[in-house]
């Protein structure tokens, strides 16, 4: 049980395993955050570690037909050129920008428990502002 995928490189000779957050409502939101960062494939598997406990393996050991997510295919600018073994419609539970900012401030300060906090009280006050413009 996971929501499980695997994020290779156009070659397929590197590929990082996520056992969690591997629908595209948290892809493309980290290939953004590491897109930003700069640093190619090598910062990518740096953020995926930090953040969603992701592990950098070889290809050919990757559970690809992993039964969630399946296998997105990056290019040198981390941008999804590829989809391989996805069974499911894309999941779109995430905010986008809710995402990215959990993932910089995540890989940034260590603590995922205060970032947490800090989305609550960013929720909050989107939440305040809309109920203000609607008065």
């Amino acid at each position: 049980m996971g929501n499980r995928c695997v994020i290779t490189n156009k070659e397929k000779t590197r590929a990082i395993y996520q056992h969690w957050n591997g629908g595209m409502d948290s892809i493309e939101p980290l290939l953004k955050v590491a897109r930003s960062l700069g640093g190619g494939f090598d910062k990518l598997s740096e953020i995926s570690f930090k953040v969603f406990d992701g592990e950098e393996i070889n290809y050919e050991e990757a559970d690809t037909d992993n039964g969630d997510n399946g296998v997105y295919i990056v290019n040198d600018d981390l941008e999804i050129i590829g989809r391989e073994y996805q069974r499911y419609p894309e999941q779109r539970e995430h905010d986008p920008l809710e995402m990215v900012l959990f993932i910089y401030l995540s890989f940034k300060l260590g603590d995922d428990s205060e970032v947490r906090k800090m989305l609550d009280l960013f929720k909050e006050l989107q939440k305040e502002s809309r109920n203000k413009k609607g008065q």
